[in-house]
C-alpha cells in the first residue's frame, strides 16, 4: 500500500469506526424513481453499541465520495461507498475488483472515476485488447452493483483521445462485452493489490 493510502489520521479514524461499527461506514446506493441516490447503509452497530440508534438510509451531500467494489460475502460484487480513504473502506482488503471517486450533486452522480491511491491500474499502459477486456469487466462490475455506466471517466489518463475511446468503449455494446463473462471471472480473480 502506498503511503498516499494511510496516514496516521485516517489510521485512529479507521480503528474507532472497528469499535462503533461491525465494519467501517459505507453504504450502498439506490435510485429512486425521480433520478436522485439514496445512501443505504451496509454496516450495523457493533454488539457493544447495539443499544444506540442503527445506521440510517441518507440523501448524498454534493460532494466526492470514496467506493470500492470487493467480493461480498456471498462471493458476489458489493459495492461499499464511504467518506475514508479506499484501503479503509475496504476493510484493509488485500483484494478489491474496482475503486475511485464518485461526486454527486443535488443527490445525482455527476461523475464516476478510477482515481484512487490504494487501488489503481494504469489503463494507458495496456493494450487495447486489454483496456477493452477492463472496461467491459468494470461495465459488467457496474451493472452488478447499480452503478451507471455513463457517468464513469478515466481520471489517470491524461491521454484526451484515450480517455473518449474509453467512455465510447464503455457507453457501446462492444464485441468484448458480449464476450466478458469470462473476462469478468479473470478480472474477479486477479483484482487489484495496494500498492
Amino acid at each position: 500500500m502506498s503511503e498516499k493510502a494511510r496516514n496516521k489520521y485516517e489510521e485512529r479514524s479507521f480503528q474507532y469506526s472497528l469499535t462503533m461499527f461491525t465494519e467501517p461506514p459505507n453504504y450502498r446506493i439506490v435510485k429512486k424513481d425521480n433520478g436522485e441516490y439514496e445512501l443505504v447503509p451496509n454496516h450495523q452497530r457493533s454488539p457493544a453499541q447495539v443499544r444506540k440508534k442503527p445506521p440510517e438510509v441518507q440523501m448524498p451531500k454534493s460532494d466526492r465520495y470514496s467506493y470500492v467494489i470487493v467480493l461480498g460475502n456471498d462471493e458476489r460484487p458489493a459495492l461499499k461507498i464511504g467518506k475514508m480513504g479506499h484501503y479503509y473502506l475496504a476493510n484493509a482488503a488485500s483484494f478489491v475488483l474496482a475503486a475511485g471517486e464518485i461526486i454527486f450533486e443535488d443527490n445525482k452522480i455527476s461523475q464516476i472515476n478510477d482515481l484512487s491511491g490504494a487501488y489503481h491500474i494504469n489503463f494507458s499502459n495496456l493494450e487495447r485488447i486489454d483496456q477493452l477486456e477492463h472496461l467491459a469487466s468494470i461495465k459488467l462490475l457496474f451493472a452488478e452493483v447499480g452503478l451507471p455506466i455513463k457517468y464513469y471517466y478515466l481520471f489517470q489518463s491524461k491521454d484526451a483521445p484515450l480517455r473518449q475511446f474509453a467512455k465510447v468503449a464503455a457507453e457501446t455494446e462492444f464485441d468484448a462485452v458480449k464476450n466478458a463473462q469470462e473476462s469478468v471471472k479473470e478480472f474477479i480473480k486477479m483484482g487489484f493489490s495496494p500498492s
